[in-house]
Formats: C-alpha cells, sequence, structure tokens
C-alpha cells in the first residue's frame, strides 16, 4: 500500500499537507518578507557604498599629490646631481690650471737655478765679485 501512495498523483490535500510546510521551512513568507527592512538596508548600503567612493576619491587625491611630490623631489634631485657635477667641473678645471701652473713655475724655477750655476762660476772665475759676496750668495742656496 505504501508503494501505491508513492505512485499516485499528489491531491490538494498532499500539497496542504506535505509540501506547503516544507517550502515554508525553506521560502520566505509574505509575513517575513514584510518584516524586513529592505528599503532600509538598501539605504544603509547605498550610504556605505557612497562612503566607500569617497573614500577612493580622497585616496585617488592623495596619490595625485604624492605624485607629484615624487616629481617635485626628481626635480630637486636633478638640480642637485647637476650642481654637484658642476662643481665637481669646476674644481677639475681649476685643478688643472693649478697643475699647468706648477710646472710652469718648475719650469721657470729650473731654468732660472741653471742660470745660477753658469751665472756664479762665471762670476768666481773673472773676479767681478768679492769672495765674501760669493760666499752670501752660496749660503742663499739659489741653485
Amino acid at each position: 500500500m505504501s508503494k501505491n501512495n508513492l505512485d499516485r498523483p499528489l491531491t490538494i490535500r498532499d500539497i496542504q499537507e506535505v509540501l506547503i510546510p516544507a517550502m515554508e521551512a525553506v521560502f520566505a513568507t509574505k509575513k517575513e518578507l514584510l518584516g524586513f527592512s529592505i528599503k532600509k538596508e538598501l539605504t544603509e548600503f547605498k550610504d556605505e557604498i557612497h562612503e566607500f567612493k569617497d573614500g577612493m576619491y580622497r585616496f585617488k587625491i592623495e596619490m595625485y599629490e604624492f605624485k607629484d611630490e615624487m616629481y617635485e623631489f626628481r626635480d630637486e634631485m636633478t638640480k642637485f646631481k647637476n650642481n654637484a657635477y658642476n662643481f665637481q667641473d669646476k674644481v677639475l678645471k681649476d685643478l688643472d690650471t693649478l697643475l699647468t701652473e706648477k710646472t710652469m713655475v718648475f719650469y721657470h724655477m729650473e731654468k732660472h737655478r741653471k742660470m745660477w750655476q753658469v751665472v756664479i762660476p762665471a762670476l768666481e772665475a773673472k773676479k767681478i765679485l768679492a769672495p765674501n759676496q760669493l760666499k752670501r750668495i752660496k749660503a742663499l742656496a739659489v741653485y
């Protein structure tokens, strides 16, 4: 008989006794739907979305400001680097000038020393200077 009961089509009574209580457990009833404050929840959700969008907009603005600061920093670093290179170029140029001057002074002093190496013995040989004058010149160590 139970097999017979399961094989027969559903009656209105079966729907009222079995199907509707089973559906009530799964689906919301009209009373339950009216009990929800869907409009309020949607408004709150909409407000949260607006707050999120505002937060993202503020974040975007902060990122643009940060980007501008980074560009300013890059420009400052470029100026600093250029100043450092210009200073280095000036120092190297001055150093080159000093080395050239030192070489010229050394060359001039060497030429001067060689000249005195020739002049003093000549003055001594020709007896143009007195012996005490020659001693004083040699004491100066000009050459």
